[in-house]
C-alpha cells in the first residue's frame, strides 16, 4: 500500500497489523473495535455515533484533584497496595541532577583546559612576544627564522603579540594587539608560502 502523492510505502503486514492495534486500543477503553474501519483506496475510517450530551452532563462541573491525593494515591497490583513514597522519587531526581552537574563541571573544565594549552609561549625577540601551537615540537629559534625570512612587513602598530602556526609549506603569523584567550581579540592573519 502507498501513502498517495507523498510516496510512503507501508506493507500490507504492518498496515493490518497497526489496524489491529487500533482496534485493541479502543477495545481497552470501552469503545468498539469495529468502528475502525477500512476502505479501499480511502484509509482508515472511524465510524461512531456521536450523541450530545445531556443538559445535566454538561452542567455538572469536573472533580477537582488536590496535590495531595495525588501523592497519596494507591495502585493496585496483583493483589499488593503499593504507595508512592516522596523520599524514593526525591533520591532519584537529586541522583540525576548531581550527575548532571558533574558531567557539567566536567566538560567545562576539559573545554576550559584545551583553550588555555593550544597555544604555549615560546619567548620574546625584537620586542615580539611568541607563541606557537603546543602540541608543535619548535623552538623560539625556528620562530624567528620563518618571522626574519618573510616577504611581507610586520609593523609594531598592529600588536606586538605574534602567534605562529606551521602548515606544510606555509607559515602562518598572527598578529594581535591583545591575547586570543580574551573575549574579543584584535588580530590580522599574514600568511607566506616557503
Amino acid at each position: 500500500m502507498s501513502g498517495g502523492r507523498k510516496g510512503v510505502v507501508v506493507s500490507d503486514a504492518s498496515y493490518y497489523k497497526l489496524i489491529n492495534q487500533l482496534r485493541g486500543s479502543f477495545d481497552k477503553i470501552g469503545l468498539k473495535g469495529a468502528s475502525v474501519v477500512t476502505r479501499p483506496r480511502v484509509g482508515v475510517l472511524l465510524s461512531v455515533s456521536i450523541e450530545p450530551l445531556s443538559d445535566e452532563a454538561q452542567n455538572t462541573p469536573l472533580p477537582a484533584v488536590a496535590e495531595t491525593e495525588l501523592s497519596t494515591v494507591e495502585v493496585r497490583h496483583d493483589d499488593t497496595i503499593i504507595t508512592p513514597t516522596q523520599g524514593a522519587v526525591n533520591r532519584k531526581d537529586w541522583l540525576y541532577f548531581c550527575l548532571a552537574a558533574l558531567l557539567m563541571f566536567f566538560m567545562i573544565y576539559k573545554v576550559k583546559g584545551e583553550n588555555i594549552d593550544y597555544f604555549t609561549l615560546r619567548g620574546s625577540y625584537d620586542g615580539y612576544t611568541f607563541y606557537s601551537v603546543g602540541h608543535d615540537k619548535i623552538h623560539l629559534t625556528d620562530i624567528v627564522e620563518a618571522y626574519s625570512e618573510m616577504s611581507n612587513e610586520i609593523h609594531k602598530q598592529n600588536g606586538k603579540i605574534i602567534y605562529y602556526i606551521r602548515v606544510p609549506n606555509t607559515n602562518i603569523f598572527v598578529q594581535c594587539l591583545n591575547q586570543l584567550d580574551v573575549a574579543e581579540p584584535k588580530c590580522i592573519s599574514i600568511k607566506e608560502r616557503y
